[in-house]
């Protein structure tokens, strides 16, 4: 898989691409990716942070765009809501 990961908030948290990786790679189990693009961004609305994921996958490709008090936060909306779309493709 083909990780994009962009930060464009004030201060970057090193830390976060293993995050996503990690993230990632709990989805993996679920559903092949073959590239993941993730940004992460200050928001100009009431919620700090804005995360969009696109996850290139067999099938209709999978995007979230989530908002989060913290970075984290805003990842972790994200992709529980990719978690969500990916359960759906896979129901019987």
């Amino acid at each position: 898989m083909i990780l994009t990961f962009t930060q464009l908030v004030p201060e970057p948290e090193p830390d976060l691409e293993d995050y996503v990786r990690a993230k990632l790679a709990r989805l993996e189990t679920v559903i092949t990716i073959k590239s993941a693009h993730v940004t992460l961004l200050q928001s100009p609305c009431h919620f700090p942070f804005r995360a969009t994921v696109h996850l290139e996958v067999p099938g209709p490709d999978l995007r979230a765009d989530e908002l989060g008090h913290t970075q984290m936060a805003a990842l972790d909306s994200a992709f529980a809501n990719l978690k969500e779309q990916s359960s759906l493709c896979h129901a019987g």
